[in-house]
């Protein structure tokens, strides 16, 4: 009894597992997420074959339900989002991983008791080192999650040579089993994966690495020559930095951490900038400089431990990623806005107390607002993240003219200062949106046609509704879908819902849709330039629902 969900419900994954209540005249059926559907409209639904039959015919092929999320109704492992005791039905197969490592980064032997799992179950290695119940006729086995199996249906399961044979011999190659998640009795092998139990350790170790692990692998050298790093920030060739692979970089979440490197009587401390697709699941590839305090590059590849070096990160508590207090030693230099938009959305002036930050401390945006304290010998200033800075160092800092006068003279041109986050500082709108209330943004206007197309958002859109597409700032990763707008050109107005991005709109451009876009001139206009405005506290959000 199972359900696939449109893009936008789908949110990513975040769903799986869920129930949902599906009403279809006097009938109703609960089934669990399961699955993506592309091609259904935001709010439809497509049912698996059995699920369909409880409410209609297949002939029916198609009908208008209502359906709502279970909620409170599904009971939940104390920390793992898989109902408790839910028995998934589908096909184990056998692999022998031949003493390889696994996509959760250890190796297994064939004989081991471990298991492969489709990715949707793997759930981007939330899943690992957890245990799973297999049941077939009447045999069990209790396996450990080490794997991801890119192959598998989104229910089966890929067992070990030596977890296969407690079921059926090597030649039944494919049996139907049935299996559940034993929650809460996570054991990891001691040896290499030593257990304590730390609730307040969680954010540090979020991705499923015990605490005092420590990984060999190969570690290479790179150049990164002034580049941008997967974590977005410009490398040099000399920084201590390192390019971790997949698993372990974890889409991001490891950015910033610190990792020690030891090589033979040498070690490294390093810091997470980068992603090295080619590396093996526990190799690292290190910057130049970092390598050559360990060997000569002439070595080009060597056996290394390594591990992260946790504990002295302290995390804000509740939501920024830079450490707690923590000082950051960098350049500042200054600029002259001049009266222009900086890239958080709003117009400068040169004695604004403002700054721009570097890429990776801009963050897509996550940053604009945020306040900072700059220090420099005896004096101290308060500004307001307002700009990118992109020719800047990873911890150097951009100050207007005026912030900058507060520390020194203009003919100082750079110094080298002591920032940091101060927290709660920022004030924002008394509801949750980030643009200053009544914030009037300017900037050009275009239009496009949806055409039925699916947003970035994750609904669609005819040509004729309201809607806008919003730059990649203002955009913030999503954060602004389903807000609403007021748009002014000249004596019209209008009111669209941000539904989509647009990457080549300049950082206050927005798209409006061919409707919204009549509305203020005619099409063949083509561009105009309009003030817009987010309209805080008007957005109707679906009960009880994150979307």
């Amino acid at each position: 009894m199972v359900v696939a969900l449109p893009s936008g419900k789908y949110a990513n994954g975040s769903k799986c597992r869920k129930h949902i209540n599906v009403h279809y005249k006097s009938k109703s059926v609960n089934v669990v997420v399961a699955d993506l559907c592309p091609g259904c409209g935001p709010n439809d639904v497509d049912l698996s074959e059995g699920a369909f039959k409880k409410l209609a015919g297949l002939d029916v092929g198609r009908m208008k339900v209502n359906w709502d999320f279970s909620g409170g109704l599904q009971l939940l492992d104390d920390e793992d989002d898989m109902p408790v005791d839910a028995k998934i039905t589908g096909d184990a197969t056998w692999y022998q991983p031949n003493g390889g490592y696994g996509a959760c980064g250890a190796p297994s032997k064939n004989s081991d008791l471990v298991v492969a799992l489709p990715q949707g179950q793997y759930d981007s290695g939330k899943k690992c080192w957890k245990h799973l119940g297999v049941h077939y006729k009447d045999k069990y086995v209790d396996v450990t999650v080490v794997d991801l199996c890119p192959g598998c249906g989104p229910n089966d399961i890929d067992l070990s040579e030596g977890a296969f044979k407690k079921l059926a011999s090597l030649g039944t190659g494919r049996i139907k089993v049935t299996w559940n998640v034993q929650g809460g009795i996570q054991l990891l092998d001691d040896t290499e994966f030593a257990v304590e139990e730390q609730e307040d350790a969680e954010e540090a170790y979020a991705v499923g690495f015990p605490h005092t692990s420590s990984f060999t692998g190969d570690a290479t050298w790179y150049q990164p020559n002034g580049g941008f790093g997967a974590c977005g920030w410009k490398l040099s060739n000399s920084d201590m930095v390192v390019a971790l692979p997949s698993g372990k970089y974890a889409n991001g979440s490891k950015c910033r951490k610190h990792i020690n490197v030891h090589y033979k009587s040498k070690s490294v401390n390093v810091v997470v900038a980068d992603l090295c697709p080619g590396c093996g699941p526990n190799d690292v590839d290190l910057s130049e400089g970092a390598f050559k305090k360990l060997a000569g590059l002439d070595v080009g590849r060597m056996k290394v431990n390594w591990d992260f070096s946790g504990g002295l990160q302290l995390l804000d508590d509740d939501e920024d990623d830079m450490p707690v207090d923590a000082k950051i030693t960098g350049d500042a230099t200054w600029y002259q806005p001049n009266g222009g938009f900086g890239a958080c959305g709003w117009k400068l002036s040169n004695s604004d107390m403002v700054v721009a930050l570097p890429s990776g401390k801009y963050a897509n945006g996550s940053k604009c607002r945020k306040h900072i304290n700059v220090h420099y010998k005896s004096k101290s200033v308060n500004v307001v993240v307002a700009d990118l800075c992109p020719g800047c160092g990873p911890n150097d800092v951009d100050l207007s003219e005026g912030a900058f006068k507060k520390l020194a003279g203009l003919d100082v041109g750079r110094m080298k200062v002591n920032w940091d986050f101060s927290g709660g500082l920022q004030l924002l709108d008394d509801d949750e949106d980030d643009m200053p209330v009544d914030a009037k943004t300017t900037g050009d206007a275009t239009w496009y046609q949806p055409n039925g197309g699916f947003g970035a958002c994750g609904a669609r859109s005819s040509n004729s509704d309201l809607v806008v597409a919003l730059p990649q700032g203002h955009y913030a990763n999503g954060s602004k879908c389903w807000k609403h707008l007021g748009v002014h050109y000249r004596d019209k107005y209008v009111d669209v819902t941000v539904v989509d991005l647009c990457p080549g709109c300049g950082p206050n451009d927005i798209d409006l849709s061919e409707g919204a876009f009549q509305r203020l001139a005619g099409l063949d206009v083509g561009r105009i330039k309009v003030t817009w405005e987010v309209n805080g506290g008007l957005r109707l959000i679906e009960q009880d629902n994150d979307y």
